[in-house]
């Protein structure tokens, strides 16, 4: 199954509730149980809030307990992010604020790749990239702000056309990112 990706009309999106309170974009909580262990990082989302890193189709969906096949790989296997279809160079965003935490140049399976942090056990890894040039490790960034264009740099994918490899990372465990693209 396959979907196409649009971003928001700056124009027509709404912050505000019916009885006009601002709403929250996100939000990060945890909360201490019984025996003072920090409970699952609760990431509620308004996540309309997250904006997509790029436009396009998404060709390779997210699955953790099902396998998708891998052309490249010519077998079936687990895929912990999406594959989001779009022309060489395009520009990619982060797709929320923080900080840059990882930049990879040369990663085995997805190539260029940039890991942002964005506190509470929350990251988002970009795959795929044409180059590490454009972001540093520390680096801060905003929501929207470019972190690279789209390549052709990962040896597990490069019989599919180009795209963006993108992963939500929640306490070290990726989660699909298409239930934040939901009301994008």
């Amino acid at each position: 199954q396959r979907q196409s990706l649009t971003a928001p009309d700056k124009n027509t999106a709404s912050n505000q509730t019916a009885s006009g309170e601002k709403k929250k974009d996100v939000e990060l909580s945890s909360k201490k149980d019984t025996e003072g262990e920090t409970a699952e990082l609760k990431v509620t989302a308004d996540l309309n809030v997250m904006s997509l890193p790029v436009t396009g189709k998404i060709v390779t969906e997210f699955s953790k307990d099902t396998l998708v096949y891998s052309k490249t790989l010519n077998q079936w296997c687990a895929h912990k992010g999406v594959d989001i279809q779009a022309d060489l160079g395009t520009p990619v965003k982060a797709a929320l604020a923080g900080t840059v935490v990882e930049v990879k140049t040369n990663d085995p399976a997805l190539g260029v790749v940039v890991v942002i942090d964005h506190g509470n056990g929350v990251k988002t890894l970009y795959g795929n990239l044409m180059s590490d040039k454009l972001v540093k490790k520390g680096m801060k960034v905003k929501k929207g702000d470019i972190i690279g264009g789209v390549g052709n740099t990962a040896p597990y994918e490069s019989e599919d056309p180009p795209h963006l490899h993108f992963e939500v990372i929640k306490n070290n465990e990726s989660i699909d990112p298409q239930q934040f693209f939901k009301n994008i």
